[in-house]
């Protein structure tokens, strides 16, 4: 969930900026490499620490629609 170290660990994330809100969720502005340029959007970020979630939608951003959860499993 500390998205501002993806680009630590993965080549395709060129960027992440996280950003907190007042009302507990969060929002991150993301920068991939994709195909052969830059996808660009930001996101509202909520996170579930007792669920092991962070649910995800778009707000802004080059593509039309992207939304989902990532979970943790045992």
């Amino acid at each position: 969930s500390d998205f501002a170290r993806y680009p630590e660990h993965s080549h395709a994330v060129r960027s992440v900026v996280a950003m907190a809100n007042e009302d507990g969720r969060a929002t991150s502005a993301w920068e991939v490499n994709f195909r052969e340029g830059i996808l660009r959007w930001t996101e509202e970020d909520v996170f579930n620490a007792d669920e092991r979630t962070i649910v995800f939608r778009q707000i802004e951003g080059d593509v039309e629609h992207f939304a989902g959860t990532w979970s943790v499993r045992q």
